[in-house]
């Protein structure tokens, strides 16, 4: 029986002899072999248990940061999502305002038309203060005839 120690590690496809290769690289080659020559530097069953838990501890230290970062990227959709509904529902509500107002204007213009007739200076004034508003910026009363009654031009 040789006295070489025997380890394999299984993290996935990318990570064969991830171990293997790790002590290779920082253990001189008789710590892993066990040579009766130089038996300060041989790797008792503690030291196997040390790297064992190092490496766990990286492990775990990188798990918990991704799903840190997994938390926070869903939190951050959430809000965004959240923060979005919030600027649908505040556009609609100032749609709404604007476009009732728009129709009060024109409610008003007709109203006064229907009632004083063509050429009035009620009706003028009424769509000059209604072009003067913030919702509408040009309006104008056509007769059946389709010509031009009164404008705000």
């Amino acid at each position: 029986m040789s006295n070489e120690i025997n380890y394999c590690v299984f993290l996935g496809r990318s990570g064969v002899g991830f171990l293997h290769r790790l002590l290779k690289y920082i253990l001189p080659k008789n710590r892993l072999r066990g040579d009766s020559q130089k038996p300060g530097l041989r790797m008792s069953g503690y030291s196997w248990l040390t790297v064992l838990m190092g490496v766990l501890l990286i492990v775990g230290l990188w798990l918990f940061a991704w799903q840190q970062i997994n938390y926070d990227y869903d939190r951050t959709i959430q809000e965004a999502s959240h923060d979005a509904m919030n600027l649908t529902k505040s556009l609609e509500e100032h749609v709404r305002r604007v476009v009732a107002s728009a129709d009060k204007d024109l409610l008003n213009i007709k109203k006064t038309y229907e009632r004083d007739g063509s050429l009035s200076p009620v009706l003028a004034d009424t769509v000059k203060n209604a072009a003067n508003g913030p919702t509408l910026k040009q309006v104008a009363v056509i007769n059946e005839q389709g010509r031009m009654v009164a404008s705000s031009f």
